[in-house]
Formats: C-alpha cells, sequence, structure tokens
C-alpha cells in the first residue's frame, strides 16, 4: 500500500510540474509578447519624432522651446520676439529649468517629442488612476478612450500645453511621497508650480496632511527645500541672462487679457460686481472643503479631489487645464460598478456631445467651454451619491 501511495504521490508531482511547467511557457510567452509589442510601439514613436512633421504646438513653441532655445545660446529666455512676433512667454522659469535641454533640438523634433511624452503621460495617468497593478483591461480600454476622446486633452496635445505633466507630478508626489526621496518630492513639485493656479488646492492640502503626519518643524523644512528647489532650478535663467526676469514680468504685463472659462468670469460675466462676491464665496468654502477632504480622505484619494475642484475654483483657467478631472473620474470608473458606472459613462457622453456641439457652432471661443469642468464634477459627485444610496440599501437588507 506504501509503494502504492508513493506512486500516488509522485504522479501528482509530475502532474504538478507539468502544470508549473505549462504556466511558466505561458508566461514566458505572454512576456515575448508584451516586449516584442512595447519595442513596436517604441519604434513607432521614435519614427514619428524623427520624421513627423506636423505643425508645432503655439503653447509648446513660445512657453517652453523658444526660452529653451535662446537659454542655450545665452540669451534671456523670455525674450522671445527676437525668434517670432507674435506671443510671449509666461510659464514659470522651473519648467524651462527644467525642460531646457529641449533646445538643444529643432522645434519640429522637440514639439513631436514633447506630443509623445504628453500621450505616454495619458496612459501613465490613466494606470495611476486605475489604483490596480494589472488594471481590468476592458475598463482600461475605456477609460483610455474617454481620456483620448476628450476635446480638452485633443486641445492640450495640439497646443503643446503642460497641464498633464503638472497633474501627473502631483499624483506622482503624493501617492509615493515617503518613498521618494523628500529632496526629489519637493523638486517634483517645484515643477509643477509652472502653472501657479493650478496648485490651489493640492499644494494646501499637501502641506496639510504633511503637518498632520509630521510636524511643524518638518513642514516648514519641506517648503524650504520646495523653495530651494525652484531656485536651483532658475539657476540656468541667470547664468544665460542675470536680467531674465524683467523680461519675465514685461511678458506678463504684455498678456493679453482673454476670456476665459472659469467660474470667475462666467459669474463676473452674468451678474457683474456681484458674480465677485458669489465667486470669493464659492472659492471660501470650496477651499475648506478641500482641506477637510485631506483630513478625513487617504492622500491618495484626496489628491484626485483636490485636482478635479481645481478648474472650478481658481481664478484663470482654459479648457485643456479641464484636464485634471480626468484622474477623478477614471479612478471612478475603475472603483463602482452597476447604476453608478454607466451613470459616469452617460454624464461623460453627454458633456462630450456638448463639447461637439460647441466645437461645431460658430464664433466659438475658449470660454464656450465653461460648462465642462461643472458637468463633470457634477458627474462625479452623482455617481458617488448614487454609490452610498446602494450602499446603504444593502446594509438595510443584511
Amino acid at each position: 500500500m506504501k509503494n502504492q501511495s508513493n506512486g500516488w504521490q509522485d504522479m501528482d508531482n509530475q502532474g504538478k510540474n507539468i502544470q508549473d511547467s505549462k504556466l511558466s511557457a505561458a508566461i514566458t510567452k505572454r512576456r515575448v509578447v508584451e516586449i516584442t509589442l512595447l519595442l513596436l510601439v517604441v519604434l513607432g514613436l521614435s519614427w514619428f519624432v524623427i520624421f513627423n512633421e506636423s505643425r508645432p504646438g503655439w503653447d509648446f513653441r513660445n512657453n517652453l522651446w523658444a526660452p529653451s532655445y535662446l537659454l542655450l545660446n545665452g540669451q534671456s529666455p523670455y525674450k522671445i520676439e527676437v525668434l517670432y512676433a507674435l506671443g510671449n512667454a509666461v510659464w514659470m522659469p522651473m519648467v524651462i529649468g527644467a525642460f531646457f535641454p529641449l533646445g538643444f533640438l529643432p522645434l519640429q523634433q522637440a514639439s513631436n517629442l514633447w506630443l509623445v511624452v504628453n500621450a505616454l503621460g495619458i496612459i501613465f495617468l490613466t494606470w495611476i488612476s486605475s489604483g490596480f497593478r494589472r488594471p481590468a483591461i476592458l475598463k482600461f480600454t475605456i477609460a483610455l478612450l474617454a481620456a483620448f476622446l476628450f476635446l480638452p486633452l485633443i486641445s492640450h496635445l495640439r497646443l503643446g500645453q503642460f497641464s498633464i505633466g503638472i497633474t501627473l507630478l502631483f499624483l506622482v508626489v503624493v501617492i509615493w511621497y515617503g518613498k521618494l526621496p523628500v529632496l526629489l518630492s519637493a523638486v517634483l513639485l517645484a515643477i509643477a508650480l509652472a502653472k501657479p493656479q493650478l496648485v490651489i488646492f493640492v499644494l494646501p492640502g499637501f502641506l496639510f496632511s504633511h503637518y498632520r503626519n509630521n510636524n511643524i518643524r518638518d513642514t516648514i523644512r519641506f517648503v524650504g527645500l520646495l523653495l530651494a528647489g525652484s531656485l536651483v532650478l532658475t539657476v540656468p535663467l541667470f547664468i544665460a541672462d542675470p536680467n531674465w526676469y524683467v523680461d519675465f514680468i514685461a511678458a506678463f504685463q504684455q498678456n493679453p487679457s482673454w476670456k476665459h472659462p472659469s467660474t470667475l468670469v462666467t459669474l463676473t460675466s452674468l451678474t457683474g460686481r456681484f458674480g465677485l462676491i458669489i465667486w470669493i464665496v464659492f472659492a471660501v468654502i470650496a477651499f475648506i472643503s478641500n482641506i477637510w477632504l485631506w483630513a478625513k480622505l487617504p492622500n491618495r484619494i484626496a489628491v484626485l479631489w483636490s485636482l478635479a475642484l481645481t478648474p472650478l475654483v481658481t481664478p484663470y483657467v482654459w479648457s485643456w487645464d479641464f484636464v485634471m478631472i480626468l484622474p477623478l473620474f477614471i479612478s471612478l470608473l475603475f472603483r463602482v460598478k452597476g447604476r453608478a458606472f454607466w451613470f459616469l459613462i452617460m454624464g461623460y457622453l453627454i458633456c462630450w456631445l456638448l463639447m461637439l456641439k460647441t466645437a461645431l457652432g460658430n464664433n466659438v471661443s475658449d470660454y464656450s467651454y465653461w460648462y465642462v469642468s461643472w458637468i463633470l464634477v457634477g458627474t462625479i459627485i452623482g455617481a458617488t451619491i448614487v454609490v452610498k444610496q446602494e450602499n446603504k440599501s444593502l446594509a438595510h437588507r443584511l
């Protein structure tokens, strides 16, 4: 009997070995496929960067490439009128200090590279927002389609904007804070200050959380590192031209006062000065709510809400900045099911159809898209309410 038992055990072990061999072979084949696809993507993107001749993005040219090119040639980065008669540079100097090597490339190739980096950034942002190492393929595909078909993102890519980069920097710093070196986190946040109007919620919320989890001394030290990182990133500008800041101030003063799709502009357009009062009250309530979110929620969730609320409240915003809402929207796509999931999809489709109708209209300006952030954030809040109602109903049944 013992020999028979040993025989069964040997057969069982052989069966396990065969299964393990098959599993190992399947994993190896999958890795080969993944590596092959990755190489094809890299080759395709490389071809795009080298040979594509699409028109360079206006904002990328004026705010990043031209300043970088001037810096590398020992001139004031903000005096781009020596290169182009139209446009001026208004992004903060830290982003120029961080990306000035782009000036070594011709404008066309630099613009192509920036487009590819932003496209890869959207994929990375979708993966981070999913909250899973290996997210469900179907939902990941839906999330990517929703992101790349989002009209403000298309404008973002066409212009060569930096809002996706800022969003990603915030997500990386907040989600991996404690795993990244503190100095690196401070430098990444310094780069994110390229557009200060977009940091009004995330940075205060993050510093508040930092204070709660550490102490006031550590928080002051981090702020000091943030300021130091900002100064270090401006060193290349001082080397190129010690008086660059004079041209920087002049560029801001000469920046045209366009009508942009912010809540402040919308309210003042509808109700005049009273709209300013309404916006101030709204902004104060939103700021307090933002701090409350950082106090009650995990940082990885609080940062998503801060990013999404920013386009609603900031006094200066453009439609391409609405991409900051995408991480929270994508995160909910992965976290909810049933009615809440379809609520998100329907809200997105309604918003998308309205944007398409606006784009096909006459006399369209960027201000025409003022409603986009309200519909998307409203859809997200609505889906959250649906989830809570479903959870209450389930609790009562149990």
